[in-house]
């Protein structure tokens, strides 16, 4: 029988990536709510005006001359809002840079595995068909440091052996060393244990 696919990607990294900017979002959205609403209520402000006072204070910006807290509790609440806000919004700066920086590197390394890849499967089909045995893969594996059991590396082929028929195409092999790194690291455990059940 045909065995479960081995997984192609991980959504985890994404996933928390999304809720860190959900998370910076949200903060940025309160600072800036707290503050309008607190200069609104404090001056005698329209929230309009409050709105963009809070965004110019916080920021540091300083292009809002036409208006003036009236208040030493204004005053007081504005150094603690600024630096609250170069904390949110130099978190969220961080966070973008990290995010923008990671995406270059998942970039070149997606690019440097694929030339890797094609260099491994061009050494390896033999009679240069497109295809690859389970034998060729067996060696390719050998190369690349994964000393396995035959079993095992059978049982990997029919993961990526989505036609079922006995060879790996090109277009199957796409990310195969990825795939395996994955199988064999722990990611996804539940499912590498199930698939070692089915082949026992």
């Amino acid at each position: 029988a045909h065995v479960s696919p081995l997984p192609t990607s991980v959504g985890g990294s994404r996933l928390a990536r999304m809720k860190m900017w959900e998370t910076c979002f949200l903060a940025v959205l309160v600072w800036i709510s707290i503050g309008t609403l607190f200069y609104s209520r404090i001056n005698g402000w329209p929230l309009a005006t409050a709105f963009f006072y809070a965004v110019d204070a916080g920021m540091s910006i300083g292009f809002c001359t036409e208006v003036a807290e009236t208040t030493k509790r204004s005053r007081a609440f504005s150094i603690l809002f600024i630096l609250l806000g170069a904390s949110v919004v130099g978190g969220a700066l961080a966070l973008f840079v990290a995010d923008m920086l990671e995406g270059v590197s998942r970039t070149i390394t997606f690019e440097y595995r694929s030339l890797i890849e094609d260099d491994a499967f061009e050494r390896n089909d033999k009679d240069k068909d497109g295809y690859l045995l389970f034998s060729d893969v067996e060696t390719l594996l050998k190369e690349a440091g994964y000393h396995l059991p035959r079993e095992q590396v059978d049982y990997i082929c029919r993961g990526i052996d989505k036609d079922d028929d006995k060879r790996i195409s090109r277009r199957e092999f796409n990310g195969f060393f990825r795939k395996v790194d994955l199988f064999f690291s722990g990611v996804d455990t539940f499912k590498r244990k199930k698939w070692i059940r089915r082949l026992l």
